[in-house]
């Protein structure tokens, strides 16, 4: 038998402990690489949930304002087409009191380009800025039947 202080007995002894601390070694390693993949994975995991749930912000908020835009846009057009009404009216209540007689059929704001009155003869080219009457037989074509004032509402109505 060799006595405890040989070279190979010593030898033997380093190796089982290389051995062992190696093998833990890998162990560690192992673990380290298990537990920064499950961190990894979980980090992962928040980031696109985070992202899914600024996405869905971002609809809501593109929803209400779409909803909103959508109720100022019918508020406005609402507005415009009283006012547009208003203007009609008042022009038609001018023109009767300064040519009595004449009949104006009102027209929607989306037949006209410019707030104006429906005029269905074209020899007749009277604005509402124009101050001078129509022409004396003009004013005796307008005198027409409550027929005829009826159709020209009619067309203008569609």
């Amino acid at each position: 038998m060799r006595p405890w202080w040989s070279p190979d007995y010593l030898h033997s002894l380093g190796k089982a402990r290389t051995a062992q601390v190696q093998k833990d070694a890998r162990i560690g390693e192992a673990e380290a690489k298990r537990d920064a993949g499950i961190r990894e994975a979980k980090a992962k995991q928040e980031k696109v949930s985070a992202q899914y749930l600024s996405e869905i912000e971002m609809a809501k908020a593109q929803r209400d304002y779409e909803l909103k835009k959508a109720t100022y846009d019918i508020e406005v057009n609402t507005r415009r087409a009283q006012a547009d009404l208003a203007y009609q009216l008042q022009v038609r209540a001018t023109m009767l009191v300064r040519w009595p007689g004449w009949t104006l059929p009102l027209c929607h704001f989306s037949q006209a380009t410019t707030p104006s009155y429906f005029n269905p003869d074209p020899r007749i080219l009277l604005s509402v800025s124009d101050p001078t009457p129509p022409y004396e037989e003009d004013l005796k074509d307008r005198n027409i039947s409550a027929k005829e004032q009826i159709k020209r509402q009619a067309v203008c109505d569609k």
